[in-house]
């Protein structure tokens, strides 16, 4: 025992001689925290394995465990699982922090859902996932909860045939926080929408519905009159259908002012998401995106956008891309350059395609007949991702260019992975037969991602497709106007100097970032396909 407790001693005399143990207990907490928010993954949101490999930090020093010990922040962000013993040691180390909790409430979590909300008065953001089975438990929610300011209800995957679920009165959920909650997100569970909501500091709104059971219009209106202080409102698969014979959208009796709104999503037909469209007033700066499973109603959607968004008026840039895993193509517009994302594009449309062949609409039509609605005089930048647009079908091409033509101020095509394959076919084509190409008036082509031949090829030094495609199309252009300024060439592949050096014959010059990546792979595609 003496032994033992000596050889203690000179290892924990030994640590303190380390390099972190002459950190300062606050910072060496802090280091604790962030590591601890690296497993707090939003996508792996009902995820409990895992969760607490970061506690592996106490094990390594009586120092270390000291410092995690005596910092209850630490220990706020709970992830229940089955343990209820865990649970409880857990609300014993966080003290009266206040709590951030997630929950997949199971037939193995019940009592370990029950214990963490009783301490509900400290807890601040709450994520909780029910069945049909576990439902009830949302009545735990029935009790002061002063420091709520995030609450998240999923209905998860449930066994049996799925009922109707009833949210509790939204009087129990508003229990002392009608003041404070901040962000209610309801998914695939109904809002109770013909109660007055009484959250009136929501600033985040998001319902995810299942599409059954719509709330009739005046019912949705009547709830967001209550929330003046919304920046962010996402509804799904909530809007009121209208009839199949109807052919534009109605007067609206009631309009809604959402002076703060910054951020706004709407999911369903575009003659739905017209009609919700035209009863919101909002800031001409609000980030819009729409998810359309039908062009139903497309001329009033637009008009809706272009009397509420400056962007659609004036677009500077206009983004194409076509995702194949989620069978959706999206298009985003914008007034200045900047990276695509929904965070700096005011406008987004994705339109979803039918997954049956007997009624699937071509990718390459939904946005084409968005685009045909909207000013594309002012538009400077084209950026393409997906194998949009336009194909060597004639039907799809000639559509295409009629979009494109209209674009007279176009300097930039650029174009991303399998979209490249078509820029060779798109510089050169006319609009109509024996014409100049249709995009005279671009001057730079920037590709980025782009698989340029096939590793044999690249090896003995032969000249690639791609390359041989691209220049082939710069010099039938050159019989009618000046050769492209600039062609910009990003993390590309089997690209090198000789390929650079072939296209610099034709054009100003050739931006290179200079990486070589010459790696084999299964990259090898057939142009004549695109």
């Amino acid at each position: 025992m003496v032994q033992a407790r000596a050889i203690r001693q000179l290892k924990n005399k030994w640590n303190t001689l380390a390099t972190t143990s002459k950190l300062p207990d606050e910072l060496l907490a802090e280091v604790f925290v962030q590591l601890n928010l690296s497993y707090h993954v939003d996508q792996l949101q009902w995820r409990t394995v895992g969760r607490y490999q970061w506690i592996t930090v106490c094990q390594v020093c009586s120092h270390w465990r000291s410092v995690a010990m005596n910092t209850p922040r630490l220990w706020r962000d709970i992830t229940v699982t089955r343990s209820v013993e865990w649970m409880r040691e857990l609300l014993t180390r966080s003290r009266q922090a206040p709590l951030r909790v997630r929950v997949a409430v199971a037939d193995t979590t019940v009592e370990s859902a029950r214990l963490v909300l009783r301490e509900l008065a400290r807890i601040e953001e709450l994520a909780i996932g029910v069945s049909a089975e576990t439902f009830d438990i949302l009545r735990a929610l029935d009790a002061p909860a002063p420091l709520l300011r995030s609450l998240n209800i999923e209905a998860l995957y449930q066994r049996s045939p799925r009922p109707r679920f009833e949210i509790p009165s939204l009087q129990i959920l508003a229990h002392s926080v009608a003041n404070l909650l901040e962000q209610l997100d309801l998914l695939r569970c109904p809002f109770p929408w013909s109660i007055p909501v009484p959250f009136t500091a929501l600033t985040h709104f998001k319902v995810v519905g299942t599409g059954e059971d719509r709330p009739p219009m005046a019912h949705i209106i009547m709830a967001l009159a209550c929330l003046t202080q919304l920046e962010s409102l996402d509804l799904e698969g909530v809007l009121p259908t209208l009839p199949a014979d109807a052919t534009s959208i109605p007067s609206p009796p009631n309009v809604v002012s959402l002076p703060r709104l910054k951020r706004l999503r709407l999911e369903g037909a575009a003659i739905e998401c017209a009609d919700m469209l035209n009863r919101l007033l909002f800031p001409g700066s609000v980030h819009l995106a729409l998810e359309c499973d039908s062009m139903r109603g497309v001329a009033d959607l637009i008009a809706c956008i272009r009397a509420r968004l400056p962007v659609i008026k004036q677009p500077c840039i206009i983004a194409f891309e076509e995702d194949f895993a989620e069978s959706r193509t999206h298009v985003w517009l914008s007034e200045d350059n900047g990276p695509i994302n929904d965070a700096t594009y005011p406008l987004k449309v994705t339109f979803k395609n039918s997954p049956a062949p007997s009624t699937a609409t071509p990718a390459w039509w939904n946005p084409v007949m968005f685009c045909s609605h909207i000013p594309l005089s002012t538009v400077r930048s084209v950026h393409l991702s997906g194998i949009l647009p336009p194909s060597y079908y004639d039907g799809q091409a000639h559509q295409w260019l009629q979009v494109f033509s209209q674009m007279v101020t176009l300097e930039v095509l650029s174009a991303e992975g399998l979209a490249a394959y078509r820029v060779p076919y798109m510089l050169r084509v006319a609009l109509n037969e024996g014409g100049p190409p249709c995009l005279q008036t671009v001057r730079r082509v920037e590709l980025e991602d782009v698989v340029f031949g096939t590793w044999e090829t690249f090896e003995r030094g032969e000249p690639d497709a791609f390359t041989e495609e691209l220049v082939e199309s710069l010099v039938a252009r050159l019989q009618d106007i000046p050769p492209l300024e600039a062609i910009s060439i990003r993390r590309s592949k089997y690209v090198d100097r000789r390929c650079v050096e072939r296209l610099e014959r034709f054009v100003g010059r050739v931006e290179w970032d200079g990486i070589v990546n010459a790696e084999p792979g299964d990259e090898d595609y057939d142009l004549n396909y695109f």
